[in-house]
């Protein structure tokens, strides 16, 4: 019987050893979010050592760093590993930057390292506003010229009006009064503030690991989507099992650019009657110009849909790079060539360029790069995806990233 306590004894010693020296991993969430933003991998990796912040948007940089390093008690422990998600990496930086004895490791996801394009925060606002006003208005306003200027308008304001509820208003920085609100901490954030060029010269002295995501196609349309269901996304573990969640927000465009070629096709069928009616009855004419002007704006919605959406998104996120490229003229026996620089995108989660989510080596003193960028992940996808969850286990279950991140 002695024996045996002895042994429970020293079980529970050791275990009581283990919880000791298991690392203090620190869930630091990013804008419009808050501490449920890290719900699922934190009970998945780090259960009962892991601490899951929650931080206010209107203080800036500085103070939101203290607020957490002391709310938190993050002082009393050596061994914190700070883990951010968007710009919760930059929070993480910050931390370091101010008490790097006491953090061994830092780990970003989807953090725009450089800081926030300025225009990034604005690009979903900007590209819908762009998009649904500019674009579906003036198709629907065309239709509401035709022949059935009644009915017309008012199926369309049924198939493609509610996607502006759908999309527009459901943005994270949508409200009536003022669409675009930018917080204290965002703006520090914005590439070239006072804050970012102040750490220019600055550097992580901790590993930090930085993982990048990246999505293929309409990762406007994909980000929107996830935003809507955000809460639950964050929070149910089975909802996003074959990590396909974010293909109802492609579904949606392909749908909505199929309807602008179909509106499109219709018009110009009705423009080619007009005409046959036109040879008997002159004010037909009308109708002819009408469905013609009516056909354009839908092709053009549709237009951009398929072609220009992505493109104009990439450059609002600063996810591109410039390119020469080099034409071929030819007249009669005279040959020669002219340059011109274009713009090229690059890849990027929606919010932020693959590029920008690695901080440069030369930021740290121990920068690690994973081979790959995690495949077909979203901004807002990123808190619950298999592929996303597959890179946490490798660094904090598997030590894969080296044993500074393995609890």
């Amino acid at each position: 019987m002695k024996n045996l306590i002895i042994s429970l004894a020293s079980i529970i010693s050791l275990l009581i050893s283990i919880q000791v020296c298991a690392n203090n991993y620190v869930w630091i969430h990013g804008f419009k979010n808050d501490d449920n933003c890290w719900k699922l991998y934190d009970n998945a990796y780090t259960q009962n050592i892991g601490t899951r912040v929650k931080y206010l948007f209107s203080d800036n940089a500085q103070t939101t760093s203290e607020n957490i390093w002391k709310g938190y008690y993050l002082d009393n422990r050596t061994d914190n590993i700070l883990i951010g998600y968007s710009v919760g990496g930059l929070v993480a930086r910050e931390i370091e930057f101010n008490h790097s004895s006491k953090i061994k490791g830092i780990i970003t996801i989807g953090t725009p390292q450089s800081g926030v394009p300025v225009k990034n925060g604005e690009c979903a606002a900007i590209e819908a506003y762009s998009f649904f006003r500019a674009r579906l208005n003036d198709a629907i306003q065309a239709t509401a010229l035709t022949t059935i200027p009644i009915i017309g308008n008012a199926v369309m304001g049924v198939v493609f009006r509610n996607s502006e509820e759908k999309y527009v208003k459901n943005l994270p920085y949508y409200s009536k009064d003022n669409p675009i609100y930018h917080s204290s901490l965002e703006k520090d954030f914005f590439e070239n503030s006072s804050y970012m060029k102040s750490v220019e010269s600055k550097t992580t002295n901790a590993p930090i690991l930085c993982f990048a995501a990246e999505e293929d196609r309409w990762q406007l349309g994909r980000m929107l989507y996830c935003s809507r269901g955000m809460t639950d996304l964050q929070t149910n573990l089975s909802l996003n099992a074959d990590g396909n969640y974010d293909q109802a927000g492609y579904n949606e465009l392909s749908i909505m650019a199929r309807n602008c070629n179909t509106m499109g096709v219709t018009h110009t069928v009705l423009a080619a009657g007009s005409v046959v009616v036109a040879f008997f009855w002159t004010p037909a004419a009308i109708l002819v110009a009408t469905n013609t002007l009516a056909a354009v704006a839908w092709y053009d919605a549709n237009n951009y849909i398929d072609n220009k959406l992505d493109y104009n998104q990439a450059l609002f996120l600063g996810a591109y790079h410039t390119q020469e490229t080099i034409e071929y003229h030819r007249f009669l026996f005279r040959k020669w060539t002219t340059s011109k620089f274009i713009n090229v995108p690059d890849s990027h989660d929606g919010f932020a360029s693959v590029k920008s989510q690695y901080l440069a080596t030369n930021k740290g003193k121990n920068v690690i790069i994973p081979p790959a960028t995690i495949k077909n992940v979203n901004h807002m996808e990123e808190f619950n995806h298999k592929n996303t969850k597959a890179e946490f286990s490798k660094a904090i279950e598997r030590g894969g990233y080296g044993p500074t991140f393995s609890k």
